[in-house]
């Protein structure tokens, strides 16, 4: 770059000056030997601390986390204060508030982020409700040095080991929690589009001030409802409408009738009474998810097995690898190395399935539980108000069958239908 701006160099030291041929070839293979000495130095911290990474020893990021501090053992300690503010931040998000909603809070109350600001970003946000640390595990190796010279870093997928420790220090958000905090977000980030094209809305957008915007299901084209009011002769009723009626008419959907809000709520509230007096099903339900627990710990194929069985794999392909910078028969070996490869993708592919699977059926069993906690309520016998976070809680969609009947599947996945009242 200086070269090509006329600038030339003189080490005093070296004697060398760029401008002469001589000095210029001697100073690209000092250049070369000082970048091969930079790169064997990269990879043998790389092998350290992954070799330390599957010891269980890692640096804790104290300085980039809200909760926890270095104790006087060295361990993780959890600071009370800062612990409470992770809390409000989880349970908020599970109450239905909107991330931005939740920026707002802890500006209000002003709470600093981990870095000291008193502005919050979202993907702060975010990323304390993903780190795993807040229920007492962590998985390293997320990301990787993809150059050692740009220092670029890329989330790992799979291109080299993870690892991952359970309960290695204590727990700010109970597992269960947290558990179910992942399957909120992955909820609300898969929302689908409410029509079939474009429209002026967004239609995958969480909307957290009313639980039925993003519960509320047309049962003919699968788009979203929308809360809407209606002014005739300075009378406002609030009604709610599916999304591509309200955009395209008949176009793409022909039958979605309009429902009364009052109607919609008087028949969820009915339908939750019914389902408090009546709880089996729901109990079925529980019980099988637990039998899938127990069926998968006794499962031959566990997380434990696969990872000695990578670790193995890691093992062979390091000794091939010395074989090859031996001289050994590169093109036989090269051939073995890349056999072995496959196979270790594909037992990391299927630990990483195994474990959402375990993840997904411990979060189900969390959310029956739930259900049934609210269920077995008394005060909810007697419930008589529509409460958004009582829904959002408890019902994980509502679809509108007809003018007269919804389905409405609890969270865990029972359903029951239930109608609605007579237009008066």
């Amino acid at each position: 770059m200086l070269k090509d701006r006329g600038i030339i160099i003189r080490f005093e030291k070296e004697g060398l000056d760029t401008s002469r041929v001589t000095s210029e070839i001697f100073f690209t293979w000092t250049s070369a030997f000082a970048q091969g000495e930079s790169e064997s130095l990269s990879n043998n911290v790389k092998w350290g601390k992954r070799k330390g990474y599957s010891q269980g020893k890692f640096a804790f990021p104290y300085k980039n986390m809200l909760g926890y501090k270095k104790g006087e053992d060295g361990e993780p300690e959890i600071v009370p204060e800062e612990a409470e503010h992770i809390k409000m931040i989880f349970n908020l998000f599970l109450l239905g508030r909107s991330l931005r909603q939740i920026k707002e809070a802890l500006e209000r109350r002003n709470i600093l982020t981990p870095r000291g600001n008193t502005e919050w970003g979202l993907s702060s946000i975010k990323h304390i409700l993903r780190n795993e640390k807040y229920m007492g595990d962590v998985l390293l190796q997320k990301s990787y040095t993809v150059d050692f010279l740009t220092k670029k870093k890329k989330k790992n997928n799979g291109e080299i080991t993870q690892y991952y420790i359970t309960d290695n220090h204590p727990a700010i958000i109970p597992r269960e929690d947290f558990l179910n905090v992942q399957l909120e977000l992955t909820r609300r980030n898969s929302k689908k589009k409410v029509s079939q094209k474009k429209t002026k809305s967004a239609l995958g957008k969480y909307c957290s001030k009313y639980a039925l915007s993003e519960r509320l299901v047309c049962g003919e084209c699968g788009s979203m409802y929308r809360r809407t009011t209606w002014v005739k002769k300075g009378k406002r009723k609030v009604v709610w409408r599916c999304i591509s009626r309200l955009e395209f008419g008949t176009k793409y959907c022909q039958h979605s009738p309009t429902i009364s809000e009052e109607a919609l709520h008087q028949a969820i509230l009915q339908c939750i009474q019914k389902v408090v007096g009546d709880k089996e099903d729901i109990l079925k339900n529980l019980r099988d998810v637990q039998e899938n627990i127990i069926l998968f710990s006794g499962n031959q194929i566990t997380p434990q097995s696969l990872e000695k069985q990578i670790d193995k794999l890691q093992q062979e392909m390091s000794a091939l690898v010395k074989i090859i910078a031996q001289g050994g028969d590169s093109d036989f070996y090269a051939a073995k190395l890349r056999q072995l490869s496959e196979q270790k993708m594909g037992l990391t592919n299927q630990l990483q399935e195994i474990q959402k699977k375990k993840m997904a059926d411990q979060a189900q069993e969390y959310q029956y539980q739930q259900a049934l906690l609210y269920i077995n309520n008394e005060e909810n016998l007697n419930l008589t108000e529509f409460n958004d976070d009582f829904i959002r809680r408890i019902i994980e969609q509502v679809t509108v069958l007809s003018a007269t009947q919804i389905r409405i599947r609890f969270v865990g996945g029972y359903e029951q239908d239930a109608n609605l009242p007579l237009k008066k």
